[in-house]
């Protein structure tokens, strides 16, 4: 039984959460972003010098992640990369499947094709990528032993090798960059037509745009000289449909409503789409700053309204299972400012409050296992990428957020073997993810794994608490009360 106390203090929290007047967000002016590097991009910082550096060591630092995972992994990731190449051709996205949606009002025939798709590219890439390694450690080996006979048939089957996935990336590559739109048809209200069927020349950014558009710079910026030993015409033909696509429309509209230009209240769209926009602008934009320039400013004056709209307790009033896509995808926008800005962003994001409030969220929702309060658009059962909560534990040097996230590998284990999730990464077209995660796979495999319990959480902003029963005993353990309420009214998003 709960005592006296204990329930009397539930009621007056209750209480207190629920006397709050709620006639809309609040909103914060803060302009985190572009306080600290607006004006140094305006003014002009080398870009197009930094730009080659950042590019060079991320694609070096994903190679060597990839280098680095055990043998029976990269296995598994070359057997499903051949899977992929003896199953069928890339799904046929017609007309009439886009419509499918307007017709039926279900999304699912469309994306899971479309998700088929940007998975196979992805995992072909992976696929390749592991085939050179494998060749190119075979080929030291002969030259070494000079071996001439070895050598010029390990040449042939080299090349054969090399492409053995290649011409198949680059027909995945092909096709997208010959669809009409890389929108997703119920997020084609962004066009700014109530037609059916996306018009060519109105092309506009929705989540999975910015996927795509993500998905494709990371092809370019691995297998820049593999693409141009099939044709010289794919990357530039890459390069072309970015801007046409995605950087023009960016810049050149006068906002999509997940910029917060319009009314400032956002959602977790316009740190996802920031974020996508601006990795890809990185990965591939080279040769004219001020273009660059451009895309960087914007996003920062609009990624500024994501975090205005936190209030300081860096609680997500979308729910807990959104922090994977609001405060998880916020680090994907803050690493490519600390490669913009290598000398002073890690610093200046580590000395920010509401930047680490948005990563503690993460565990302060926990019931027990990964098992989460479910309120808003949740589920119970969760579990976060393990790679974006040590992001955040070494941002800040949180040795308990780094522990969950070795906490978070751990369950994700207990539900597939590690090896699967590799290749279940690849999902979607998810290279971001997946470089992210082999580069602190060992580091991961080497932490404790420990899930941090707060006896008392209070979320004033979102009117969200959580109270424990204190253990006083090891058989308490599996009996402690737990509950967790959420004030609001109607006037509430």
């Amino acid at each position: 039984m709960l005592n006296k106390t204990f329930l009397l203090l539930l009621i007056a929290l209750i209480v207190c959460l629920s006397a709050q007047q709620t006639n809309g967000a609040k909103f914060h002016n803060r302009q985190l972003f572009v306080s600290k590097f607006a004006k140094r991009a305006a003014k002009g910082h080398n870009f197009l010098a930094i730009l080659k550096t950042a590019q060079t060591s991320i694609r070096k630092q994903a190679l060597q992640g990839l280098k680095s995972l055990p043998s029976t992994i990269k296995t598994e990731l070359l057997k499903e990369a051949d899977h992929q190449l003896k199953s069928a051709a890339y799904p046929r996205l017609t007309a009439t499947l886009f419509m499918g949606y307007f017709r039926t009002g279900s999304r699912d025939p469309y994306t899971s094709l479309y998700d088929e798709h940007l998975r196979r590219v992805a995992t072909l890439t992976v696929g390749h990528l592991l085939e050179k390694e494998s060749s190119s450690g075979s080929g030291k080996k002969l030259f070494i032993f000079k071996i001439r006979f070895l050598l010029i048939k390990f040449l042939i089957l080299l090349a054969h090798h090399q492409h053995k996935y290649l011409d198949e990336i680059v027909n995945g590559l092909w096709s997208l960059m010959e669809q009409s739109t890389w929108c997703m048809p119920h997020h084609l209200v962004h066009q700014g037509t109530n037609d059916h069927l996306p018009l060519p020349d109105r092309q506009a950014i929705d989540l999975n745009a910015g996927e795509v558009a993500k998905l494709v710079a990371w092809v370019r910026l691995l297998l820049h000289k593999d693409l141009d030993s099939v044709s010289k015409v794919v990357v530039k033909r890459i390069d072309a449909e970015l801007r046409r696509r995605i950087f023009d429309p960016y810049l050149s509209r006068r906002g999509f409503s997940w910029e917060g230009f319009a009314n400032h209240f956002v959602n977790n769209w316009n740190i996802w789409c920031n974020g996508n926009v601006l990795k890809a602008a990185v990965f591939t934009l080279k040769g004219d700053e001020p273009y660059f320039t451009s895309v960087l400013n914007r996003s920062l004056y609009s990624a500024d309204f994501f975090l205005d709209d936190y209030g300081e307790d860096g609680g997500c009033e979308e729910g807990p299972a959104y922090w994977r896509e609001a405060g998880g995808r916020l680090l994907d926008y803050l690493d490519s400012l600390e490669r913009l800005f290598p000398k002073e962003a890690e610093t200046y994001f580590s000395e920010q409050k509401l930047l680490k409030a948005i990563g503690e969220y993460a565990y302060k929702m926990r019931i027990t296992g990964n098992w989460f309060v479910n309120f808003a658009d949740s589920v119970p059962v969760l579990t976060y990428p393990p790679e974006l909560l040590l992001k955040y534990g070494d941002l800040f040097k949180d040795e308990v957020m780094r522990k969950y996230a070795a906490f978070m590998w751990d369950a994700i284990k207990r539900g597939q073997n590690s090896k699967s999730h590799f290749v279940a990464m690849l999902g979607g077209g998810d290279l971001n993810g997946f470089f992210s995660f082999v580069q602190v796979y060992s580091r991961l495999e080497s932490l404790k794994p420990e899930a941090p319990e707060l006896d008392t959480v209070l979320l004033p902003d979102i009117q969200v608490m959580a109270v424990r029963s204190k253990k006083t005993t090891e058989v308490q353990e599996k009996s402690r009360f737990f509950l967790a309420a959420k004030a609001g009214n109607n006037c509430k998003d």
